[in-house]
């Protein structure tokens, strides 16, 4: 159950007139040219900074969708003329030319304030601590919304969650018209697994599409915690000869550290309070990611295995008189740790932001397939692989309308934020010098909150969302009567 003490309010249906002037932003997108692979088959372990760096191509932003493009170009090895005394050079980063499996690893309300972030501390973490130093961690990672359904729904499909087509419910089913990533790999032939403790998205909610083996080890009769038990079934799985011997993708969810915030065991005691006991959670999966880990690493596929880290989204803890998630956009509800270790891919800390829609595209480039026109993020190898990080015009984020909460959307430009609840109810932010959003500009600042809000319209008006179906009466008070799939052409 999710509670807040925010009182929320409906998404405009119909902009002010000063928002109906808006002007759509010019339409852009990026083309990354991917360096031929080197050439090899086994892991390269590199340390230190790249000297030159493979890439590959990506698709372009949420708010810009085309199909993407690939290249390639031929990668040579430069030899001085003469001896040189000079100091040994960091070798050229090279991804394996064969393609790699995929574990995805997400956890439900895992805030990005980890001890690798703010330092020093008492040790909630240390496994993925150590697992941060060994891979490349993005810093200023957002999942698109801040509801579990709809931000894993996000990821999977790899589009804003209210561009898939599903009922009004709170825990919405989603339609199998939906493409989700484990069917475009499941088509080509990959083995694909999964494991979830999330009552929320059993059977039936859509989100088996797509996979071989698909177990739910979720018990909503009484809170427990289940992060040991879903590696331990996991491990077994990855433990089967018919599940690795090709190449496969597994997706393991874990609910904890949802609240109410439980003790195990064997977990130490932080303290009493909130965010005690939720670090006492974190400390549990993190024991248990640490098993699951140290077992990748003694199995023959390991060195041809990339392992993605993220949370749902992010948890309250009392900032902005709030607890839980799932009803606002404020980004302590949306910040979550992103964290990919993969062969070849050298240890780096990286701070553009990013967001949830690049999984899904990272992921299809990672197990060597061509990328997907459905897909609204961009892939995230090039940098992965030591290139440069291109800056986003913008990050979309949504709140999908349903039977008990209504919809919100937010959007990211630069440094600033604008959250949109409800007509009249704009807030604007600057993150850079108010990273808690607790300055709400809109008022001091009326031209810059037109300039945002004619950006926002623009980059909103790209987004081909769909109205829920089903019948219910939504929050707002009308009927879910939206379609359940695509048109169909005369």
């Amino acid at each position: 159950m999710m509670t807040s003490a925010a009182t929320l309010r409906a998404r405009p249906t119909s902009s002010a007139p000063w928002l109906r002037r808006a002007l759509s932003l010019a339409t852009f997108s990026a083309v990354l040219s991917p360096l031929l692979l080197a050439c090899q088959n086994e892991r390269v372990e590199r340390k230190g900074e790249p000297a030159a760096a493979p890439s590959a191509s990506t698709s372009v932003g949420a708010a810009q969708p085309s199909s993407p493009q690939q290249s390639s170009v031929q990668q040579s090895s430069v030899q001085p003329s003469s001896p040189q005394p000079s100091s040994p050079q960091p070798a050229a980063l090279s991804r394996p030319r064969e393609p790699l499996n995929v574990l995805l690893i997400t956890v439900e309300a895992w805030r990005a304030d980890m001890p690798w972030r703010i330092g020093a501390g008492r040790e909630v973490a240390p496994q993925l601590t150590s697992w941060v130093e060994q891979s490349v961690l993005w810093e200023n990672h957002r999942a698109v919304s801040s509801h579990t359904p709809q931000s894993l729904a996000a990821l999977s499909a790899g589009r804003m969650p209210s561009t898939l087509y599903r009922d009004g419910a709170l825990f919405p089913t989603y339609a199998a018209e939906n493409v989700f990533l484990p069917e475009v790999l499941q088509a080509k032939g990959i083995r694909t697994l999964s494991v979830q403790t999330d009552p929320r998205l059993g059977q039936g909610k859509g989100f088996e599409q797509g996979f071989d083996v698909w177990e739910s080890l979720s018990s909503s009769a009484t809170p427990e915690q289940t992060s040991e038990r879903a590696v331990a079934r996991l491990t077994a799985l990855l433990g089967q000869p018919p599940n690795t011997t090709r190449q496969f993708f597994a997706w393991l969810h874990l609910n904890d550290p949802e609240e109410p915030y439980l003790s195990g065991p064997q977990q130490p005691s932080f303290g009493s309070g909130a965010r005690a006991r939720y670090d006492g959670e974190i400390h549990t999966v993190d024991t248990a990611l640490g098993k699951l880990l140290e077992f990748a690493r003694q199995q023959p596929w390991w060195a041809r295995t990339a392992v993605i880290l993220t949370g749902a989204h992010g948890e309250a803890l009392g900032e902005h008189g709030m607890s839980q998630h799932g009803q606002e956009l404020w980004d302590v509800l949306l910040a979550t740790p992103l964290i990919i270790r993969a062969p070849g891919a050298a240890p780096a800390r990286l701070g553009a932001a990013r967001s949830q829609l690049d999984l899904a595209p990272t992921i299809v480039e990672l197990m060597g397939l061509p990328g997907q026109e459905q897909h609204q993020g961009q892939s995230l190898l090039p940098e992965l692989y030591g290139k440069a990080q291109a800056e986003r015009a913008s990050l979309l984020f949504e709140l999908c309308e349903d039977v008990e909460q209504r919809g919100m959307r937010a959007m990211i430009a630069g440094d600033e934020k604008l959250i949109v609840p409800g007509k009249g109810d704009e807030r604007l932010f600057n993150l850079k010098a108010d990273p808690g959003e607790t300055k709400n500009l809109a008022e001091s600042q009326p031209a810059r909150l037109r300039t945002m809000a004619v950006r926002f319209e623009g980059e909103w008006r790209r987004v081909p969302s769909v109205q829920p179906y089903g019948g219910m009466k939504l929050r707002s008070g009308r009927a879910a009567e939206g379609p359940r799939r695509p048109a169909r052409a005369p």
